[in-house]
């Protein structure tokens, strides 16, 4: 009988414990930072093929989807 009431002591504490919010941790909507935010190839000679690479910072606590992306 008394470890059932240990078990329930045990678990009303892990729901309270865990329905608390963290200290010092915030959710945050994702936010995209880029170092730079467009690139100029100048004149490009036809049939070459150039590559850049964008860097993006998911500056927000929250899962960042970039679903769509298109040239300017």
């Amino acid at each position: 009988m008394k470890w059932i009431k240990v078990f329930i002591i045990l678990f009303f504490w892990c729901l309270v414990i865990g329905a608390t919010p963290s200290h010092g941790t915030e959710i945050v909507a994702p936010k995209a930072v880029f170092q730079e935010d467009s690139y100029d190839f100048k004149e490009v000679k036809e049939g070459i093929t150039l590559i850049h690479e964008f860097h993006v910072l998911n500056a927000g606590t929250t899962p960042l989807k970039i679903t769509k992306v298109s040239p300017g």
